[in-house]
C-alpha cells in the first residue's frame, strides 16, 4: 500500500520501488514483486537500474517473468532508440507546411532509412510534432509510460 501511494499520490517512481522491493523480500511475499519494481524504475526513466533488475529476474524458474523480463529489456532497448531518433528529428524540422515524415528524412540524407524497433516494426513519426513513437502494429506495444517521470 506505501508503494501504490508513493507512485499514485506522489509520482515518486523511486520511493515506489524502494517498498515494492522491501516488500518482495518479505517471507511468501509473492512472486510478482519484482517485477513492479523493476516497472517502477523503468517508468521512472531509471534505465540503468531497470536493466539491473530486469537481467536479475531474467534467470527466474518463473516463465512468465523470465518472458516479462525479455520483453521489458527489449522495450528498454527500443526507449534507448527513440532517445537517439529525437534529437536528429529535431535538428532537422521541415520547411513550414510540410509534415514530419521519415520519407523526408531519408530523402534530405539524414537517415539511411526508416527506423525500425529492435521487433522489425517502423518506428511511428507523428506529422504535426515530429514526436517518436512504437507503432502500435509492434508487439513491443504498449511501452512504458513515461509521462510522469518526463514531467519532472
Amino acid at each position: 500500500d506505501v508503494a501504490l501511494f508513493f507512485y499514485g499520490h506522489r509520482g515518486d517512481h523511486r520511493s515506489a520501488t524502494d517498498w515494492f522491493t522491501r516488500a518482495s523480500q518479505q517471507p511468501e511475499a509473492p512472486n510478482w514483486l519484482p517485477a513492479l519494481s523493476a516497472s517502477m524504475l523503468t517508468q521512472g526513466n531509471e534505465r540503468a537500474s531497470a536493466r539491473f533488475v530486469w537481467n536479475q529476474l531474467r534467470s527466474s524458474d518463473q516463465p512468465w517473468l523470465r518472458s516479462t523480463a525479455e520483453r521489458s529489456l527489449v522495450q528498454l532497448d527500443t526507449m534507448d532508440i527513440i532517445d537517439q531518433l529525437d534529437p536528429i528529428v529535431r535538428r532537422n524540422p521541415p520547411p513550414a507546411g510540410v509534415p514530419y515524415s521519415w520519407e523526408r528524412l531519408v530523402r534530405a540524407g539524414v537517415l539511411r532509412g526508416i527506423p525500425a524497433d529492435p521487433s522489425g516494426t517502423p518506428f511511428e513519426i507523428d506529422s504535426a510534432t515530429g514526436q517518436v513513437t512504437v507503432s502500435q502494429q509492434s508487439p513491443l506495444f504498449p511501452m512504458p509510460d513515461r509521462t510522469r517521470a518526463r514531467a519532472k
